[in-house]
């Protein structure tokens, strides 16, 4: 595939980016390279998707209670 370069630069097809939605540009002698960014998860967004059955019905209210007081 080759692209005209405006004056303004160069406008790449989205088809060709995926469905990155950010791209690292690393430029090297004779060649420029795109690398897409993986999004980065965040592990608080799955908080409270996969909860444990622990046999405790409080556990959510009193869950600190649990973790750092268990011998009350």
């Amino acid at each position: 595939m080759k692209a005209k370069v405006e004056e303004q630069g160069l406008v790449l097809s989205r088809d060709l980016l995926g469905d990155a939605e950010e791209v690292e540009i690393v430029k090297e002698e004779r060649r420029i390279i795109l690398i897409p960014v993986a999004k980065a998860v965040d592990p608080i967004e799955g908080l409270g998707s996969a909860p444990v059955s622990c046999g405790v019905p409080d556990a959510a209210v009193k869950h600190d209670r649990y973790l750092y007081d268990p011998g009350k």
